[in-house]
């Protein structure tokens, strides 16, 4: 079962605050600044397609997978408003460490910390593995991830946030459990949620462990798949990486 399983039915609404359209543009920018003309994606962790759509919209051709059907049905309601992006989108479920499908493509993303969500080394390797297959050799591979000097200084904390639309109201809290030894944060999501107008309410718990990195051992990593980072920055900024830089952003030649 998905990690996602309750979680995703309220994903869109936790996160209205997010910037889809800078994350967009600055993709966009490198892989026109790393990518020879690229026009075809593969997206691993496609969600709820917000990214897939506003890339379709600057003429790319994306294939989007998700192991969580409940996101994909999310992402199918937003193509279905999007006629003109969605010519341009196909979606699957699977899995990112497993999936195959007889194409390459010019460039691979994996946005908001998918690789942090793959906790083992073995996950982590069988990824990789998905690039390797499926991006055209020099192609690009970006991604995202906890970045290990920034979460061992700043700490996890205990996070809330409170969203609301015309049809629900959403409480969170997210209580973190670092591992040193492991490389990784457990967070623990409860979830509050009311369905208006009626007084309907539902409590949830998920667990969601994630894994944060260290440049040198991403180094080992991609030179085993004969990869190469050419770029490792902050999220967004492309400032260089630190311990303030929580969210890092790598650019991998394939």
């Amino acid at each position: 079962m998905s990690i996602f399983a309750d979680y995703s039915k309220y994903y869109d609404l936790l996160y209205q605050d997010k910037d889809y359209n800078s994350e967009v543009g600055f993709i966009d920018g490198l892989l026109k600044q790393y990518a020879k003309q690229p026009k075809t994606l593969l997206e691993l962790g496609s969600g709820t397609g917000k990214h897939a759509c506003l890339l379709a919209k600057k003429d790319y051709h994306v294939v989007g997978i998700d192991q969580s059907r409940t996101m994909l049905e999310m992402a199918g309601h937003l193509l279905a408003q999007e006629p003109q992006a969605a010519k341009q989108i196909r979606l699957f479920e699977g899995d990112v460490r497993t999936f195959e499908i007889k194409e390459q493509f010019d460039a691979a993303i994996s946005l908001f910390h998918v690789l942090s969500y793959q906790t083992s080394n073995h996950d982590v390797e069988q990824m990789f593995e998905t690039v390797k297959k499926h991006v055209k050799p020099s192609g690009i591979f970006i991604f995202d991830c906890w970045y290990g000097p920034a979460v061992l200084n700043q700490k996890p904390v205990v996070r809330y946030k409170r969203l609301e639309n015309e049809i629900l109201a959403v409480e969170r809290v997210a209580v973190p459990t670092i591992d040193e030894n492991a490389n990784t944060v457990n967070v623990h999501y409860h979830l509050f949620v009311q369905e208006k107008p009626k007084l309907i309410f539902q409590k949830m718990e998920e667990d969601h462990l994630m894994r944060y990195y260290f440049l040198p051992e991403l180094e080992r990593i991609c030179a085993a798949f004969s990869m190469k980072i050419e770029l490792a920055c902050e999220w967004l900024t492309q400032e260089p990486l630190s311990q303030d830089t929580w969210g890092a952003c790598f650019v991998v030649r394939v």
